[in-house]
């Protein structure tokens, strides 16, 4: 009877200690989560302060946390001691490490981490992934996963291995050494060969200059020979139509969207109150040839 009170004694006494560890493990863990929050939204924070890498960092804190509470609260459960002492002392940990480096977490762990030393894209920027054609604005980038969120409003959670390894294109791109995040926006428009060219191209044009989403990128010198703010050209003709294509600076391909929206709608309207017709039928491939069948 007495050892069996004894026993249970041990058990109550292992099983507290066991929920202070991991109950103390989880309130560090809260209030480093919080204090990392806290400095990411703070409007005093320094201007170098990079938000992808304060993310970063507060995820592997936290998990740290996380493995050290639980390896201590293993190491008070007596069947498990001898378990918990291999895993925290500094052989087990190097054993556990070179193992893990083989399987695909610890890659995007690794992957993860020098995403956010080179820094090809940070939160808030667009990216198109070119190979698997996905596109959207980067929201987080976590120990494990890139999360994208799509203009459909959908959170695609991509392994940051397979981030690391992927063609990206940036059309936010901000470092300063690079370029400064404007991008220079193509819009193509299908002519009639019947119609009076030089005023379709002045309408473009004029659709196109007036806009107030473009940028004026020309240089002091560009200014002072009074080169254009935008240009329209002539660039293809194909068996159905002919091919113009204006080009404008803008901010971001959010914006570049929007400006060849509103030109696309602009210009619509201006033909048909100039009586100018587009293509019935545009093909951009070369002329098609079909044998009638012979008698």
């Amino acid at each position: 009877m007495e050892c069996n009170l004894l026993a249970l004694q041990s058990f109550l006494e292992s099983t507290s200690m066991v929920l202070i560890v991991l109950g103390i493990s989880f309130l560090l863990a809260r209030l480093v989560r919080k204090g990392l929050d806290k400095l990411e939204e703070s409007p005093d924070a320094p201007a170098e302060l990079d938000t992808a890498h304060v993310r970063f960092a507060k995820h592997f804190v936290v998990g740290f946390i996380y493995f050290i509470g639980i390896g201590i609260a293993i190491s008070l459960i007596p069947p498990l001691k001898s378990v918990a002492f291999s895993l925290l002392a500094s052989t087990g940990v190097l054993t556990l490490v070179i193992g893990f480096a083989s399987q695909q977490a610890f890659s995007n762990i690794i992957s993860g981490l020098f995403l956010g030393i080179f820094k090809p894209f940070v939160i808030g920027n667009h990216i198109k992934l070119v190979k698997d054609n996905i596109e959207g604005t980067v929201e987080d980038i976590t120990l494990r996963h890139t999360i994208i969120k799509t203009a459909e409003n959908k959170h695609i959670m991509i392994p940051n291995a397979v981030m690391n390894a992927e063609i990206v294109e940036n059309t936010d791109w901000a470092d300063a050494s690079w370029a400064d995040g404007k991008i220079h926006k193509y819009i193509e428009i299908p002519l009639n060969y019947n119609i009076d060219l030089t005023k379709a191209l002045d309408i473009i044009h004029e659709t196109l200059a007036n806009h107030p989403l473009i940028i004026d990128n020309r240089s002091a010198e560009q200014k002072k020979r009074k080169e254009a703010l935008v240009e329209v050209h002539v660039i293809k003709l194909t068996p159905s139509a002919i091919i113009a294509r204006g080009a404008a600076w803008t901010k971001g391909e959010a914006e570049g969207y929007k400006l060849a929206c509103d030109v696309y709608k602009t210009v619509k309207d201006r033909f048909e109150k100039e009586e100018i017709t587009f293509p019935r039928c545009y093909c951009s491939g070369g002329p098609t040839h079909q044998e009638s069948p012979q008698a």
